[in-house]
């Protein structure tokens, strides 16, 4: 069975789908080289994997695996009408696009993953610097693209129930063409704190050395970071020592955010540091130095950073939206989205009571063990074999 890839967006420094993409190729590899060393015990199927990267990212796929370098930026005009020929002239039985981009103008089987559905479900002209008229006209085009691939693969991934609760709600699948393919998590590096800040330092600040409230995520509006703010004013207000520090904002959004930020904390805006895309030793120590992960998302399609967090040993609250609730479960406190004093209540209490900090540490990190990049891998190859059986 020929499968290929489109890694395009697998690089040194990725995250979010580029890190899905890298671990999924590793891990596919692993399972096949077990395979070759078990022949009786494991998938007689023999799977020829073609991986399609950019150049600066070709070192990370798996020598056992073909190379077809492409450099054709995504979203752009040439994916829709190069990218699909160099994908046809490979001979595939199935091409797997991790994303919901793939050329529609194609005649290899596809298996598409659609990670959510936020930006279907939440269109605004917040997550965007382009003119409004430009914007609509690319959002209708999305939306026609990712119909339209849902409509046509032999599978859809996809990261969570949650997530495909949002596709059946919106596109026309059939749920039984939809896997669910639960991401990975990695133990992430960490540095002393004090060496923490080269994205702080980009952005003209320093990192505290006394105690924090941390938020890791976009600048989007469903990251809700109103109330984050509104969150961290108040406990701000009650101890005097606490800095509030805000990871991987987009650049494209940063200005507004810090504006933002700056009407909601006034004179305490010199105890919030804005620490800008971080690599991962930083933000491995930023997890786990900080009093606490506060994650006030109104949608999310896997809601990674609670999980890191969870896994470093940080103290999570999150939002109370489907998501959390399958991926976390009851082991931390959940709270309705927007309520800003059932935030701070959380973390005082838990702050106030260190056997219950325990506990619920102990049981956020026992979640966070239970996802593995192996079990994604695995649940994927049997997606594609699914795939290849209905042709």
């Amino acid at each position: 069975m020929k499968i290929g890839i489109d890694a395009r967006m697998m690089g040194p420094t990725s995250r979010g789908i580029g890190r899905y993409i890298e671990r999924l190729v590793a891990h596919l590899s692993i399972i096949d080289k077990e395979n070759a060393l078990r022949p009786a015990q494991g998938d007689r199927e023999k799977y020829e994997y073609t991986v399609f990267t950019r150049k600066e990212a070709a070192s990370l796929v798996p020598k056992s695996m073909k190379t077809v370098i492409v450099d054709i930026p995504w979203y752009s005009f040439a994916e829709q009408f190069k990218l699909g020929k160099i994908f046809d002239a490979e001979r595939l039985d199935l091409i797997h696009v991790p994303h919901w981009n793939a050329p529609l103008h194609m005649k290899t089987p596809l298996a598409v993953t659609i990670h959510d559905m936020i930006l279907w479900e939440h269109p605004s002209l917040a997550t965007t610097t382009l003119p409004p008229l430009v914007y609509w006209l690319k959002y209708f085009f999305y939306r026609y693209v990712v119909s339209k691939n849902a409509e046509r693969a032999k599978i859809v991934f996809t990261v969570s129930e949650s997530a495909k609760n949002s596709i059946l709600r919106n596109l026309n699948v059939s749920p039984e063409k939809i896997i669910v393919t639960p991401n990975g998590i990695d133990p992430l590096p960490n540095l002393p704190l004090p060496s923490v800040g080269e994205g702080a330092r980009r952005a003209g600040e320093s990192c505290p050395s006394g105690p924090y409230i941390l938020s890791v995520g976009s600048g989007y509006p469903h990251k809700n970071m109103e109330t984050f703010f509104r969150v961290a004013k108040e406990l701000m207000a009650d101890d005097r020592e606490l800095a509030t520090i805000v990871v991987g904002t987009d650049p494209a959004f940063s200005g507004r955010l810090k504006k933002q930020t700056k009407e909601i904390m006034g004179n305490d805006i010199d105890r919030v540091k804005f620490a800008g895309l971080v690599g991962d030793a930083e933000l491995g120590a930023l997890y786990q130095n900080a009093n606490a992960l506060i994650f006030t998302s109104l949608a999310e399609g896997f809601g990674l950073p609670p999980l890191e967090a969870a896994l470093a040993g940080t103290l999570v609250i999150a939002s109370d939206i489907d998501t959390c609730r399958e991926t976390l479960g009851h082991a931390v406190p959940l709270v309705a989205p927007t309520d800003v004093s059932g935030y701070v209540a959380a973390y005082r209490k838990i702050m106030d009571d260190p056997a219950n900090k325990a506990a619920i540490l102990s049981a956020e990190k026992a979640i966070a063990q239970t996802f593995s990049w192996e079990r994604s891998a695995r649940l994927t190859l049997a997606g594609y074999k699914r795939a290849f059986s209905t042709r």
